[in-house]
């Protein structure tokens, strides 16, 4: 039986890149009319998603951040547990090292002075 993939809902429209990846890797449910969510509806995705992508312009209650930190511990026990989509807990299908595309986060590209070590 195939590990179900994590609920990700993203408040507001991403670059199309990011938007197919995302699809790939999650249960992705994006907001292609870019229209900006209401507390009512970011209170819903809080409740109802794995992880929430918010922008800057968004209003995140105190009571939302509470349930955000409650969802963050049900989501790593469920990762613990193993029942999280093999390919989004292991980073499978992301580019190898040598395969990193120009621009793209590696260890490489980080200042030595900035490594938290």
């Amino acid at each position: 039986m195939a590990a179900r993939k994590p609920k990700v809902i993203v408040t507001r429209k991403l670059p199309d890149s990011v938007e197919t990846r995302m699809r790939e890797l999650f249960d992705a449910r994006l907001n292609l009319d870019d229209t900006p969510m209401t507390s009512e509806q970011i209170a819903e995705a809080v409740r109802t998603a794995d992880v929430l992508v918010p922008t800057v312009t968004d209003e995140i209650t105190e009571d939302d951040s509470a349930q955000m930190l409650e969802l963050e511990e049900s989501l790593l026990a469920a990762a613990a547990e193993g029942s999280l989509a093999e390919s989004t807990v292991s980073g499978e299908g992301e580019p190898a090292d040598d395969e990193a595309e120009e621009g793209t986060f590696s260890e490489e590209n980080v200042d030595p002075e900035d490594r938290d070590e």
